[in-house]
């Protein structure tokens, strides 16, 4: 028994199909049947009842079992090792909201590959993001999670003001002021904004999230007349007077002084409406060093940036 008769017998056992499993491990299926028989005959045991799909058979589920525990901890090994050396090795699987990424990611990434070139990532879009880190299919969630579970460690990384942003002819348009606009949030009574038409967001947005708990505790319906879950949508459709909307102020920031639209105004909901961001990962997962480590500089990077602080003290945003 080898390694690699592990690897074939826990990919098989997950598709329950002799082909897609080859297929994923990128051999023939007559080489993966005949690591399976192999391992059958010297484990004494039948693993799989050959029907369509295949079936684990009772001995096939206990020896799944330690056949994962045991590739996990190979990787702990081979990953514990590369993580000593000078130059470790690795992928990290990063889920995370397009908007978010965009504010800080690019500059945690390029600092880290330069201290750890040939650490490979992989981007993706912050969707259902407990499963897949359960499912492990990523390493890393970063988000506003609403739930949960306790198998996962969630980390704290920060607390994000959110603002309602629009521009100044959408507020002509519904005969509103900055002050009526301001002091409606911060008093949690938005009758003044019966009229005014919502942009709603990302639906797992920690911006979103903020809004929807901020009516909630108003026990206010606000007219919502568009929703789009890409963010870019969201703001130009702001821009161009169509309706106000919910984002982040570190989004805000990162976007205001490459568009410069002077017309585009912010009003910051109270600080008990912040979005908390956190990082998330398996309790499960080998990778831990390396995702303490890009936490660290993750941390570095978002709180470091000196340019956020500047153009928040210039707008007037607190927290």
């Amino acid at each position: 028994m080898n390694f690699n008769h592990l690897e074939y017998f826990i990919m098989t056992a997950h598709d329950l199909n002799f082909t897609k499993a080859a297929a994923h491990l990128h051999v023939t299926q007559q080489t993966l049947s005949a690591s399976i028989a192999s391992l059958e005959q010297e484990l004494s045991v039948q693993l799989f009842i050959r029907s369509s799909p295949l079936e684990l058979t009772l001995a096939g589920r206990r020896f799944l079992e330690y056949a994962e525990k045991t590739s996990e901890n190979l990787l702990l090994l081979k990953q514990s090792f590369s993580y000593a050396s000078d130059n470790p090795l690795g992928e990290l699987r990063v889920g995370i909201s397009h908007s978010r990424a965009m504010t800080f990611l690019p500059d945690v990434i390029n600092n880290f590959k330069t201290r750890f070139p040939n650490i490979y990532f992989d981007i993706s879009e912050a969707h259902s993001l407990n499963k897949r880190l359960l499912d492990n299919e990523l390493d890393i969630g970063i988000n506003s999670f609403s739930s949960h579970n306790s198998l996962i460690e969630y980390i704290p990384f920060a607390d994000e003001r959110v603002a309602l942003v629009m521009s100044q002819n959408l507020m002509n348009k519904y005969s509103l002021t900055e002050n009526m606009i301001q002091n409606a949030l911060d008093t949690e009574n938005p009758a003044d904004l019966v009229n005014l038409p919502i942009i709603t967001g990302y639906k797992d947005g920690g911006a979103r999230t903020s809004s929807e708990s901020f009516f909630s505790k108003c026990r206010f319906s606000p007219v919502s007349t568009i929703h789009a879950e890409d963010f870019s949508i969201c703001y130009a459709l702001a821009i161009r007077d169509t309706g106000a909307y919910f984002m982040s102020m570190p989004l805000l920031n990162f976007l205001m002084p490459a568009h410069l639209h002077k017309d585009l105004l912010s009003f910051p909901l109270p600080s008990a409406y912040d979005a908390h961001i956190e990082f998330a990962y398996s309790k499960r997962n080998p990778q831990k060093p390396i995702i303490d480590i890009f936490l660290e500089e993750s941390k570095h990077i978002y709180f470091g940036n000196t340019a956020n602080d500047s153009l928040v003290k210039k707008m007037n945003i607190t927290g």
